[in-house]
This record gives C-alpha cells, structure tokens and sequence, in this order.
C-alpha cells in the first residue's frame, strides 16, 4: 500500500470516530512507519500494531461486523476502535491516551506512564502531522 493511500485512510477513519487526524496518523508512523505488513516480535500486526487479543476483544465490542487486522483497511479501523475507546475512558488526557496505546489501559491507571520516550515521539509526530 502506498504512503498516499494509508495517510487517505487514517485521516478518513480518524474523522469518522471523531479523532484527531494527526493523533492516529502519528501512533501508526510510531508503531510501523505505515507498513501493513509489520509483524511485530510481541505479536502486533499491521499499521497500528494490533495485538491478537486486541482485535478479538474489540470485535467482540463491534456488533454485525468482523475487522480481520491482516487487511489494512480493517486494521486501521480497529486502531482507531481502540483509540477512541482510550479518548473515552481517560478523557481526552492525549498524553495518558497515547502511553495506553502503548502499555495498555490498565497498566496505565495503575502504575502511570512507564514509556516516556514513547509518549515524546508520538506526541512530536502529531506536530508533523
């Protein structure tokens, strides 16, 4: 898939949930350099990086509809599933939102931020974006 193509589709998704633009263009330059193709060691996939049981448990949350995060469309669609519920449950805090994208949800309301450098880079990608 080209740059032009994925850079189309996150802004399309982003707008589509109610995101900013720039929020997921950024995360999914950080998590894969907008490549479908990345198999991450831990086991995320894709353009956002979706892990296994990410994408399960958010297909469970969708009704009528199967997001499969091998296809980049579907992919896409459930990184920003995942983000906008994120927007939702730290309200709006993009700096807590960006860290449990990373670190997972729980991890942050329980033990903080631990990945900094993450939050730091995504947060001067937004400005790019």
């Amino acid at each position: 898939s080209s740059q032009s193509l994925v850079a189309s589709l996150l802004r399309q998704t982003a707008a589509r949930h109610g995101l900013p633009a720039n929020l997921l263009m950024a995360i999914a330059w950080q998590e894969s350099g907008w490549n479908q193709h990345m198999i991450a060691h831990d086991g995320g996939i894709g353009t956002m990086q979706i892990m296994p049981s990410t994408a399960q448990g958010l297909n469970r949350q969708v009704r009528g509809r199967h997001y499969d995060p091998y296809k980049l469309r579907d992919n896409i669609e459930l990184g920003a599933i995942y983000l906008h519920s994120l927007w939702q449950g730290f309200h709006g805090d993009q700096t807590k939102i960006i860290s449990a994208y990373n670190q997972g949800g729980w991890s942050v309301i329980h033990q903080g931020i631990s990945n900094w450098s993450y939050v730091r880079s995504v947060q001067a990608l937004m400005q790019r974006y």
